[in-house]
């Protein structure tokens, strides 16, 4: 199993912090190079987002959630063209269990049969069923939507191409820019990765959970909800759902 490990240029500290706990279970990794958009987007990359796209998202995003967003785009690219297979993508500052290193070691995650499995996730409401064992201590469950963080996860060929390509141009944020439940999808409870306080720098998470919807942005009316196959989906499968982590 490949693992790669989004950091930013330059910062040590959280390169020796996620390095010393790979080592601890004896984990080979490999960095990756964030694109830095703290001070502002990198220009070089404005064709590869749409702007007008971002102007009808439902809260305003950051320069850096807009560069995490293409930078997990181009980890996904790297995966394929390095031909790496299976692999588990970690943002550095991931707060790995216990159980982490048996997890990777042991196959399951490749042996699953699913493409994207999340490592880490929040807000996370899954159907009761299927739940898949693994390794008698977790379960893989189906989300009803999108959890909230792309903290960790782990991806096949497969997923790394959808992701790749549903992501570019950009239209959103790192989790997620499009709809996962278009492959095949699941999130491992309880979960194998934290995650440590929201930096207030980096996004604006707590200002969105009190804006609902953007000033001027359309809501769907009864209609339209009934004629879209996915909300269909989502409005069947929520009555045999669960919440597993709570926002």
């Amino acid at each position: 199993m490949h693992i790669l490990v989004i950091t930013l240029p330059g910062d040590d500290k959280r390169k020796l912090e996620i390095s010393s706990q790979l080592e601890r279970h004896n984990l080979n990794f490999e960095y990756f190079d964030a694109i830095d958009g703290r001070n502002g987007f990198p220009e070089e990359y404005n064709d590869l987002v749409d702007y007008k796209a971002l102007e009808k998202f439902w809260r305003k995003l950051t320069t850096a959630e807009i560069a995490c967003s293409l930078t997990h785009a181009f980890a996904c690219k790297h995966i394929l063209d390095k031909n790496l297979g299976p692999t588990i993508i970690l943002e550095d500052d991931a707060i790995l269990s216990d159980g982490f290193g048996e997890l990777v070691k042991s196959g399951a995650l490749e042996n699953s049969g699913d493409e994207l499995i999340l490592l880490y996730h929040h807000n996370t409401r899954v159907v009761k069923w299927p739940a898949k064992k693994l390794l008698n201590k977790y379960e893989l469950r189906v989300p009803l939507k999108a959890p909230w963080g792309a903290v960790a996860y782990y991806v096949n060929s497969n997923a790394a191409k959808t992701i790749l390509t549903q992501s570019l141009p950009v239209t959103g944020v790192a989790d997620w820019g499009f709809d996962i439940l278009d492959m095949k999808t699941s999130c491992i409870v309880p979960r194998v990765v934290e995650h440590p306080p929201v930096d207030h720098l980096q996004t604006n998470m707590v200002e969105r959970d009190k804006i609902i919807i953007m000033p001027g942005k359309k809501r769907q009316s009864v209609l339209e909800k009934a004629m879209d196959r996915k909300y269909r989906r989502y409005f069947y499968r929520k009555i045999f759902s669960e919440w597993v982590y709570r926002p």
